[in-house]
């Protein structure tokens, strides 16, 4: 696919793409495991299915039938043949985990997030203050 600078340009390009299934295959390393959920965000709002490496960043977002998570090869094997043999199984997950988009990925949910880490910082750093009086006696 040729770049798209643009985002929300670049969720239509993919969406016509019409994939049914979209796979997150991550190794376990130090550098994967700062990675974020962005594929699965992607995937899910092109309505294609997600299967992703167990034990990654993809656990919280696959749980409760929002995904399937695969360890070994026959694990993934299995989970990519059953979404593309059942169609039924596969709308269903991109149900639930369109959902859980709508639901904890929306704006207004990341919105909060980002408050809530700055509120965190906030009461972290006032914690650690010291009163400037308190500070210039010696």
């Amino acid at each position: 696919m040729d770049g798209v600078p643009n985002y929300d340009a670049f969720l239509q390009k993919f969406a016509a793409l019409g994939w049914a299934v979209g796979i997150c295959p991550l190794a376990d390393t130090p550098f994967n495991r700062l990675k974020t959920n962005a594929k699965w965000v992607e995937y899910t709002a092109v309505g294609a299915a997600v299967v992703a490496t167990a034990g990654t960043i993809y656990d919280g977002c696959s749980a409760d039938g929002c995904g399937l998570l695969a360890a070994t090869g026959t694990q993934w094997s299995d989970a990519l043949h059953s979404l593309l043999a059942d169609e039924e199984r596969r709308l269903a997950l991109v149900a639930a985990a369109q959902s859980r988009l709508a639901r904890d990925y929306s704006m207004a949910a990341l919105r909060e997030q980002v408050q809530g880490i700055f509120r965190e910082a906030r009461m972290r750093a006032g914690a650690r203050a010291v009163p400037a009086r308190a500070a210039l006696q010696v």
